[in-house]
């Protein structure tokens, strides 16, 4: 049995017109994907002017800020008032970044540290009026303030050379805690201060309490445990 196949008989198939149609408007008659419109085409297309400023423009801003900030830096100004001691520095003299010049003492920034024996500790609290006299002056002349804080711990602890009680040669001594006690600023004004002067400290560990904060920049502890008249 002989299959019939076209063609097989001897006829010609017939020719068969095809029409070749570009790819882009394949994809037009289709519908899925549309050519941009014109105003959308220009946003898409970034323009040179929108590439921002070339690098030469902005190494010359960097170059003018730094300047700026250098120029504003040729005069040091202290964040404090008062009197300069230890001056390492003459006038004209050239000097570098981070080198010290010299210290400002802030005559009006004082506080005593009072080193007050551990069995004389109890009573003080943060608060309690305080009475000194200064042997610049003498006992004619009363300064007031009040406790600020206690320190963390006695001076031996943070010493260089901490006693080590391991060791079975301990000799018992009386320790001494400091405690930070803020002057009152009109004593001061009136009667200057320098520091490393000594002076006598009278605690009232009972009272009168004085409710006043301590000034900004006073190092201040246990203020939360201020006890109430």
């Amino acid at each position: 049995m002989r299959s019939r196949r076209p063609g097989a008989c001897g006829r010609r198939p017939a020719p068969v017109r095809a029409r070749i149609w570009p790819p882009s408007r394949l994809l037009t008659r289709c519908g899925a994907c549309k050519p941009k419109s014109a105003p959308n085409r220009r946003i898409a297309q970034p323009s040179p002017r929108s590439s921002g400023p070339p690098a030469a423009v902005c190494a010359a801003t960097q170059a003018l800020a730094l300047a700026r900030l250098n120029w504003t830096r040729r005069i040091i100004r202290a964040p404090v008032t008062g009197i300069v001691a230890q001056q390492a520095v003459q006038p004209g003299q050239w000097v570098r970044a981070g080198q010290r010049l010299f210290t400002v003492v802030p005559l009006q920034q004082m506080w005593v540290t009072a080193n007050i024996k551990e069995t004389r500790l109890a009573g003080v609290r943060p608060g309690a009026a305080v009475t000194l006299h200064s042997d610049l002056y003498g006992n004619g002349v009363t300064y007031h303030g009040w406790v600020v804080g206690l320190g963390g711990g006695s001076g031996a602890v943070f010493a260089v050379l901490p006693p080590e009680n391991a060791s079975g040669n301990w000799i018992k001594f009386t320790q001494r805690v400091p405690v930070r006690i803020a002057v009152d600023p009109g004593n001061l004004t009136r009667y200057p201060l320098r520091p490393g002067l000594t002076m006598t400290v009278r605690i009232a560990l009972h009272g009168p309490w004085i409710r006043r904060p301590g000034p900004d920049w006073f190092l201040r502890s246990a203020a939360a445990s201020r006890p109430s008249p």
